[in-house]
Parts: C-alpha cells; structure tokens; sequence
C-alpha cells in the first residue's frame, strides 16, 4: 500500500520541473494540432459535401429547363402539323410562318433533347491498376470491373487519403464539365428559339397586313 501512494500521479512526475514543463507544452500543442487537423478534415469535407449537392441540383434544374422546352415545342409542332391537314381557305399567306415555326420548333426540340442525353463513355476491357486509373466513383467505369476487383481497389482507395481526395476532385470536375456543356446546349436551345418565334411571329404579322 505504502508503494502504491508513493507512484507518482504522472508519467513525467519524476522529471525536473523545467523538462517537465517542456513535455506538458509538446502534449499540448499536439493536441492543438490533430484538433486542426480535424477541423480541416471536416471542412474538406463538407466543401466536397456542398459542391457534389450544387451539381446535382443544378442539373436537376438543367434537366427541367430542357424538359420545358421540349414539351412547348412538341405542342407547336403538332398544333402546326395539324393546321397543314386542315383547308386553308383564305389563310394561304400564313403557309410559309407555320413552316418556319415548325422548323423552329423541331430544331429546339432535338437542341435540347442533346442537353439531356447522357454524356459518358464506357471503358472496355478494363483492368485494376490501368494507367490512368479508372474513377471508381464513376459508374461508367467501376461497372466494367468485376465486385471482387471493385471492392479490392476501392478499399485501396479509401487507405489512401491523397488519392481519394484526388478521386473526388476528379469526379467534380467531370461532373463540371458535363453542366458546361448541359447548360451551353440550353443556352443556344432558348436563344434559337427565341429569335425564332419571334420571326416567326413578324412574318406572320407581315402576311397579315399585307392581304388587306
């Protein structure tokens, strides 16, 4: 019992107090910095977190915008068709707007079925350990491996920091790249149609006054 009450209370307890001080002080800036280690590990985290959301909404409403321009313009285009298997008695010099609109309307159609088509290559033949690597993050790859190999290099992945940071920079910036063109398609998409409709409508407009 006696021994027992005379161990000292901490490991540097028999240390001089000047040595003593310097290990305290060590210990605690340590401690200081896995704590920021941490903290910036969440934050890269929840940077990745943030930005794959973003994309995700963002195409979601990409994928909207394209929608709405399809269904706008299939109805014009079978409100036109329409009108051609009607008599045209006294309308005669309405003929060529209805064309351009259905051209108009055809062309923004496919423009923005292209918006929506999925954009991806699938890798034949792939084997682990390629150069360059496959994304495993990305279907259109990790499919073409087996689950044994997919969960072996996976795992590999996810022991390496660096390179599964890497990894998801990569798959940022292919999703990036598949917006910039979503969103370049439906640029032209809305901006065709625009001035197009809106010729149409003039020439329209012009036929009309010109029968009076």
């Amino acid at each position: 019992m006696t021994d027992q009450a005379n161990l000292p209370d901490e490991p540097t307890a028999h240390l001089p107090d000047d040595i003593r001080t310097e290990t305290t002080s060590v210990e605690k800036k340590a401690k200081k910095e896995k704590k920021k280690k941490k903290k910036a590990s969440k934050g890269v985290e929840t940077m990745f977190r943030t930005t794959l959301a973003n994309h995700l909404r963002l195409s979601e409403m990409a994928d909207q915008k394209a929608n709405l321009m399809i269904s706008i313009n299939t109805i014009l285009i079978s409100i036109t068709i329409s009108s051609f298997l009607r008599p045209m008695s006294g309308m005669e010099g309405l003929l060529i707007p209805e064309i351009l609109l259905l051209i108009v309307s055809l062309i923004t159609v496919v423009i923005s079925i292209f918006a929506t088509k999925p954009s991806f290559s699938l890798r034949k033949n792939v084997e682990p350990r390629v150069s360059p690597p496959i994304d495993l993050l990305f279907f259109g790859d990790y499919t073409q491996l087996s689950a044994a190999q997919y969960r072996e290099q996976l795992r590999l992945l996810i022991a390496n920091e660096e390179g599964l940071y890497n990894s998801m920079i990569d798959n940022i910036y292919a999703q990036g790249l598949v917006l910039s063109k979503k969103y370049r398609l439906l640029t032209v998409a809305y901006n065709f149609f625009m001035v197009g409709f809106s010729v149409v409508v003039i020439s329209s407009l012009i036929m009309l006054v010109a029968r009076r």
